[in-house]
């Protein structure tokens, strides 16, 4: 759904920040440390993770409420996180390269070439979002917001794939040679 004024709600309605996916702390020691970059990163869950992890993260979202709760928590927790509204579709993905790409439970298609290049030489990208399977089980979202079976492969040809998975989830972890 795109519209801001629907996440802000989302976002101030939630209890808490969330905690990381399973797929995040147990790929993180596997990554390169150095500049991560947390697309749609909502209130921050992700980047509050990677860096007590070590990371030197910047978190980009749209809603302003999202990215006031990330704020708040990371100074409660006494970590550094850069925290930037950022609309991806208006203004595409943030400048720079970074040793780690971080993209879950979002998916806009026209993006995928410059999350590619955003990728730093030796850096990961980690994607995790809704596939098929679980618009066909639960009916949302909507199919056009979910990920074909391989499709990730396909949208990131200059990245080499580490490990991939297909199903309800579709994600991948992959390398840009250095």
């Amino acid at each position: 759904m795109s519209d801001p004024e629907h996440w802000d709600e989302k976002h101030r309605a939630a209890e808490d920040i969330g905690v990381p996916l399973s797929v995040v702390t147990e790929l993180a020691p596997t990554l390169p440390r150095g500049r991560a970059l947390d697309l749609a990163c909502g209130r921050g869950r992700h980047a509050l993770f990677l860096a007590r992890e070590g990371f030197e993260v910047l978190a980009v979202d749209w809603s302003s409420t999202a990215l006031r709760r990330l704020r708040e928590e990371a100074e409660r927790q006494g970590l550094t996180v850069t925290a930037r509204g950022h609309d991806l579709v208006e203004d595409g993905v943030p400048a720079g390269r970074f040793e780690l790409v971080l993209v879950t439970r979002y998916l806009e298609r026209e993006l995928f070439p410059a999350i590619q290049d955003a990728v730093a030489p030796g850096g990961s990208l980690l994607y995790e979002t809704f596939g098929v399977a679980h618009h066909e089980q639960h009916g949302r979202p909507s199919r056009g917001y979910c990920l074909e079976p391989g499709e990730l492969r396909e949208a990131f040809p200059e990245l080499t794939v580490v490990s991939e998975w297909t199903g309800e989830l579709e994600g991948l972890l992959a390398r840009r040679p250095s």
